[in-house]
């Protein structure tokens, strides 16, 4: 059977048991608001694609910390990569103020991953830090990438390159179309359903000293509010073909960063990078106020 179909068996399996777990938990966030569907389709689709979506609802996480985390952080499952590994989101709150910050889109840029959980750490524990808001959160986009500790996925593509920009350039490196991969799918899933107001995406650049808040669109003020908690200047780089960036902060024109922490982030646990980078991330979902100074600080 080919690995496709495999893929699309499993998908189809983790999506029909969400429903099943999130009555059972006695949770339909949807109740009253109408059917909102998804897509369980792993072909290449588009953010005006018109088919129907499936039903899927958000579930609880299954977090043992204690009963008050499973109530405060709810998981998705958005996509499967390549190899079939999950791509989830958290999701925080359900104000009409939301902020989306991924994490690892490159696989050997991981630094970002465990930034990115010992955010949702922080946030399980002080509510206030996304009273009003809705904070979502994808701490590994490209897990397949990350385990081969290669920079695109299984197929060799870059997933920062893959996304319909206006100037996107299809290539073996940059796929054949926009949203080829299914881990780029699931990243646009979550633009198209969430709707984020401003987005950070977290990446290493390749050489020492080249460290940067980078953004597209209408982000300057908020690259400028994160560059205030740590020694990483603002860095205008430029929208690159079929990025992120581009498609986020020029085509869709919502404010996205790239946060490109410095290269020896990598492999350092995550309280340091907490320590270090936190309260960057907290001066993005509280934007424009100022975050609190050192909450959660270790």
């Amino acid at each position: 059977m080919p690995k496709s179909t495999n893929v699309n068996n499993r998908l189809s399996q983790l999506l029909w048991c969400v429903p099943a777990l999130a009555l059972l938990a006695g949770c339909d966030p949807d109740a009253g608001k109408g059917n909102r569907t998804i897509s369980t389709d792993t072909s290449r689709t588009t953010p005006t694609d018109p088919r129907p979506l499936n039903n899927d609802r958000m579930t609880p996480s299954k977090s043992t910390d204690t009963p008050r985390s499973a109530v405060a952080q709810q998981k998705r499952i958005l996509g499967l990569s390549v190899n079939g590994e999950p791509i989830e989101a958290l999701i925080y709150g359900d104000g009409p103020d939301c902020v989306l910050i991924l994490a690892t889109i490159h696989g050997d840029e991981d630094a970002g991953t465990p930034l990115v959980w010992e955010l949702s750490k922080q946030l399980i524990d002080r509510r206030d830090l996304w009273a009003g808001r809705r904070v979502v959160l994808m701490p590994l986009t490209n897990p397949d990438g990350m385990a081969a500790q290669t920079r695109g996925n299984v197929n060799g593509v870059d997933l920062n390159r893959n996304y319909p920009a206006r100037n996107f350039q299809p290539s073996a490196k940059h796929g054949p179309a926009p949203l080829s991969e299914p881990e780029s799918m699931a990243i646009d899933r979550a633009l198209r359903e969430y709707r984020p107001n401003r987005i950070v995406s977290i990446h290493q650049p390749l050489r020492y000293g080249s460290e940067c808040v980078d953004y597209d669109g209408p982000a300057e003020d908020l690259a400028i509010a994160m560059s205030r908690h740590a020694p990483i200047p603002v860095k205008r780089i430029g929208s690159r073909p079929g990025s992120l960036g581009s498609y986020a902060g020029v085509t869709l024109g919502i404010p996205i960063i790239t946060l490109e922490l410095p290269k020896d982030a990598k492999g350092l646990d995550a309280a340091t990078l907490w320590d270090d980078y936190g309260q960057m991330l907290l001066a993005a979902i509280s934007f424009p106020e100022s975050p609190v100074v050192n909450a959660g600080s270790r």
